[in-house]
């Protein structure tokens, strides 16, 4: 099957709290620590420098998560940010260690049409300027990097979806965007996020001024 992108300016969403909350539900990874409340109202832990991804960073793995591999992060985190919590850390948390990655879902079929939920959070929702980019890599061929594609799908699967920030009336809205999954769906690292202002490339690796970046996984380690 050849290789298809979907994003579909029609499948994409803006959903307000009661969206929210229906979503929440199928989220299936909880923060697992205590927090200080922030002036958002949210739970943050208190700033060391960054915020980075947690997928495994060398061995067989070999996706750049770590400060050394020029692992994506992003330094301000208080603007904009996905779900509900956030945490900054001086270096990746590995493997699969970051407490507060809330704000990515994926609902898949294999090398068919899928949905991405992605839960973007402003400190000043109606008053945010500039642009927003949302991105997806899934490792769909499970060979430990974030570029690349299997007979069904391309592994940068959302490409630097430009959302306005200042359309965005709610603290927390819900943005949705279609692509087409790979052939393995089960058991394989995903990686979502969000930059303000800066757009990703396929390497998923970088320094970006605000957002956040979450990985997730449903391989065992």
């Amino acid at each position: 099957m050849a290789q298809k992108l979907i994003i579909a300016a029609a499948g994409f969403l803006v959903l307000g709290f009661g969206g929210y909350f229906a979503l929440v539900n199928l989220l299936n990874k909880s923060p697992k620590t205590n927090f200080t409340n922030d002036a958002a109202g949210g739970k943050q832990i208190s700033a060391t420098n960054y915020d980075f991804g947690d997928a495994p960073d060398g061995g067989q793995q070999q996706f750049p998560s770590l400060l050394a591999s020029n692992g994506a992060r992003t330094r301000k985190t208080d603007e904009v940010r996905l779900g509900q919590e956030v945490t900054t850390e001086a270096d990746s948390k590995q493997v699969d260690a970051d407490e507060a990655d809330d704000g990515v879902k994926l609902n898949t079929n294999a090398c068919q049409e899928s949905t991405a939920y992605f839960l973007v959070r402003l400190k000043n929702p109606g008053q945010a300027g500039g642009t927003v980019y949302l991105n997806l890599y899934a490792d769909w061929n499970k060979d430990g990097k974030w570029s690349g594609s299997d007979e069904c799908g391309t592994e940068w699967a959302i490409r630097n979806l430009a959302i306005d920030p200042g359309k965005q009336t709610e603290e927390i809205a819900v943005y949705t965007a279609s692509f087409t999954a790979g052939k393995n769906t089960e058991e394989i690292w995903y990686r979502g996020a969000v930059t303000v202002g800066q757009q990703m490339d396929e390497s998923a690796t970088g320094e970006f001024g605000g957002g956040e970046i979450e990985d997730y996984s449903s391989a065992v380690l």
